[in-house]
């Protein structure tokens, strides 16, 4: 196992990855989502507002087959796990065939050393509380809002991603869910460094199948989103057939309400739209869209997903991207109540092939686009004519202002570059390996220089996340 250096570990408004351990064989296969270990600089972990350095670990051989998740180990360090603002990725220990009923959700708690999250190097215990039947067996990953002890596990504006996997027959029988909804508290979800109960539901036959991981969509109160360090009702909709098929990732549509869209610490997932009456179509991706909220997109700690919008009938045409550039008023990023506009620049011909992810850089206005502690995704730039080739990358690179990368508050410009032949293949999208300058990461809310680093021969296969 991997060890975490002593201290804490995220601190406000960072977000953490964590180390992915699987059986033996490649990285992740066809259609399977990895999350990735986090190593601190010793004494303390990220700063606020800093990213800290990630390394991806997986054991030889393969790591999750085709629509599976494998196992996750979160080692985190002592004192402190995620505070204000921050989203963790826990490892659930159940005992088999008992968590929450059909429809209910119970109480979490986690199980630690006492007064703080796990002690160093190990993972404590995780123990999920709830009525009998059914929801990750022991072993399994779920993405859970988690109610601590007060002051010391997930505070004010923190987000649950859940993981499902139930027997057959149960909670949701193998390729069904039954019907998601998540419930909270009358009049706000959770209030300020509280979870609430959630209750999942969604149409019948057609969520996501076993091992796959959803992305939730949003509702919020009416007249604003969510409130500072609130998170509004989530609520699951699909169009009726099917949703993502197994081993796929949809993204889902985010509607806020006015005045605020993702604020201090929040995390949006948005919404594919395809073509009418149908979500997308297997394996296809439409055209995204993003509804953002006047005044306030992302803020302090949080981290958007763009929208964006391609030629009439075909969104990037399957094997093409260009360059992405990102259009907005002047002088800040989405104009009060409006998206703007995005706008794909750049030659035809290839980038996500079809049916796959795009993690996109944006530029915005100066001064106003991603804040303190936030994280990008990246623009990639390939070799003129082509981006990648099919199986390779060309070499990766990020480049920023000089000396630092981007500014506090500011975004500055990515290029990424890669060691030719093995990083992503065709239509995948990497997690990368940061590196900050020598000495230390990347000042208070500044991003430092990354580097991608692939495993030799392969990194993630067509298809992968």
């Amino acid at each position: 196992p991997v060890q975490e250096t002593p201290g804490c570990f995220p601190a406000q408004g960072t977000l953490g990855r964590f180390h992915v351990q699987g059986t033996p064989g490649c990285f992740p296969a066809q259609g399977t989502l990895g999350r990735f270990h986090v190593q601190g600089t010793p004494g303390r972990f990220p700063a606020q507002g800093t990213l800290g350095r990630f390394h991806v670990q997986g054991t030889p051989g393969r790591f999750p087959a085709q629509g599976t998740l494998g196992r996750f180990h979160v080692l985190g360090t002592p004192r402190c796990f995620p505070a204000q603002g921050t989203l963790g990725r826990f490892h659930v220990l159940g005992t088999p065939g008992s968590f929450p009923a059909q429809g209910t959700l119970g109480r979490f708690h986690v199980l630690g050393t006492p007064g703080r999250f796990p002690a160093q190097g190990t993972l404590g215990r995780f123990h999920v509380l709830g009525t009998p039947r059914c929801f990750p067996a022991q072993g399994t990953l779920g993405r859970f809002h988690v109610q601590g002890t007060p002051g010391c596990f997930p505070a004010q504006g923190t987000l649950g991603r859940l993981h499902v996997l139930g027997t057959p027959g149960c909670f949701p029988a193998q390729g069904t869910l039954g019907r998601f909804h998540v419930l909270g508290t009358p009049g706000r979800f959770p209030a300020q460094g509280t979870l609430g109960r959630f209750h999942v539901q969604g149409t019948p036959g057609c969520f996501p199948a076993q091992g796959t991981l959803g992305r939730f969509h949003v509702l919020g109160t009416p007249g604003r989103f969510p409130a500072q360090g609130t998170l509004g009702r989530f609520h699951v909709q699909g169009t009726p057939g099917r949703f993502p098929a197994q081993g796929t990732l949809g993204r889902f549509h985010v509607l806020g309400t006015p005045r605020c869209f993702p604020v201090q610490g929040t995390l949006g997932r948005f919404h594919v739209l395809g073509t009418p009456g149908c979500f997308p179509a297997q394996g296809t991706l439409g055209r995204f869209h993003v509804q953002g909220t006047p005044g306030c997109f992302p803020a302090q700690g949080t981290l958007g997903r763009f929208h964006v919008l391609g030629t009439p009938g075909s969104f990037p045409a399957q094997g093409t991207l260009g360059r992405f550039h990102v259009l907005g008023t002047p002088g800040r990023f989405p104009a009060q109540g409006t998206l703007g506009r995005f706008h794909v620049l750049g030659t035809p011909r290839c980038f996500p092939a079809q049916g796959t992810l795009g993690r996109f850089h944006v530029q915005g206005t100066p001064g106003c686009f991603p804040a303190q502690g936030t994280l990008g995704r990246l623009h990639v730039l390939g070799t003129p004519g082509c981006f990648p080739a099919q199986g390779t990358l060309g070499r990766f690179h990020v480049l920023g202002t000089p000396g630092r990368f981007p500014a506090q508050g500011t975004l500055g410009r990515f290029h990424v570059q890669g060691t030719p032949g093995c990083f992503p293949a065709q239509g995948t999208l990497g997690r990368f390996h940061v590196l900050g300058t020598p000495g230390r990461f990347p000042a208070q809310g500044t991003l430092g220089r990354f580097h991608v680093q692939g495993t030799p021969g392969r990194f993630p296969a067509q298809g992968t996340l």
